[in-house]
């Protein structure tokens, strides 16, 4: 039978993954990453949250989406980080005097030095993609991940929670990151770590195979994604049977194979006396 017809494994099928397209960098932006003495441009981000504020539909139940907002700025919230942890990420950053730095930051005035560029917004995807930028310093969230994977980023992760370990574990594990433990934190170790992102040439390398690999693809996923919303709108939103595994109509019993241990058990237990 053709695969098309056996329907999705029981597994997360992913559709829909995308590189998104840049802009390019202008004003004063531009001007700060252009300086000719820099080795190369360094992005300092850990993720912005947003928000749909939805309000409800006058001739029905459904929420619509009318708008998205930034509603909190970075992961880390940067004016309650420790000031142990602070000083260590600013003197880091400080000693990178070769590179231009470009930081999302939210928090209260520090003393960064020229070669620091600070923002509470920075366009994270036109500077990734900018073929100055060399590090990408960040928490290693999802999104951050695959724009790293993109752009051909070499990258150096410090997960804060959820799945950014893994994530960044697994970037690690292709070749093109470095993760780096929050607990750990001290400006000897992140500068060592980020210096060995930046002048081991295999870091870039790895990411430009990887961002081939994962841009290597039949169709755009966009396209892919579209065609499978069509398809299961056309059914009326939902599949026909064969297209589901036969495990989700079955008792309890017969799914988790209950009956083939219980007999055993019970036998077992009547012929012991």
């Amino acid at each position: 039978m053709p695969s098309d017809l056996i329907g999705p494994f029981p597994r997360t099928n992913d559709y829909g993954a995308y590189c998104p397209t840049p802009k390019p960098l202008t004003g004063e932006l531009l001007d700060f990453v252009s300086d000719p003495q820099s080795k190369g441009t360094i992005l300092v981000a850990f993720g912005d949250f947003y928000a749909l504020l939805e309000v409800r539909s006058a001739s029905s139940n459904v929420l619509v989406p009318v708008s998205k907002v930034r509603i909190s700025g970075t992961v880390i919230n940067w004016g309650r980080v420790p000031r142990k942890k602070f000083d260590a990420i600013l003197d880091t950053l400080n000693s990178l005097t070769d590179y231009r730095i470009v930081w999302a930051y939210n928090g209260h005035p520090v003393n960064a030095k020229p070669h620091i560029f600070s923002s509470s917004w920075i366009p994270q995807v036109d500077v990734l993609f900018d073929n100055r930028t060399v590090l990408f310093f960040s928490h290693g969230g999802l999104k951050s991940v695959k724009e790293a994977t993109c752009s051909s980023t070499p990258a150096v992760f410090m997960p804060m929670f959820a799945e950014q370990v893994r994530n960044g574990w697994m970037a690690k594990d292709k070749g093109y990151a470095e993760v780096f433990s929050k607990h750990v934190l001290t400006a000897e170790n992140l500068r060592k770590t980020m210096k060995l992102v930046l002048e081991n040439k295999s870091f870039a390398k790895n990411a430009a195979r990887i961002a081939n690999l994962f841009n290597d693809k039949v169709v755009h996923p966009l396209a892919q994604g579209a065609h499978y919303m069509n398809r299961l709108l056309r059914y009326g939103g939902r599949m026909p049977e064969y297209f589901y595994p036969r495990a989700i109509s079955r008792d309890y019993i017969s799914y988790l194979n209950l009956d083939l241990f219980v007999i055993p058990v019970v036998f077992v237990a009547l012929t012991s006396y």
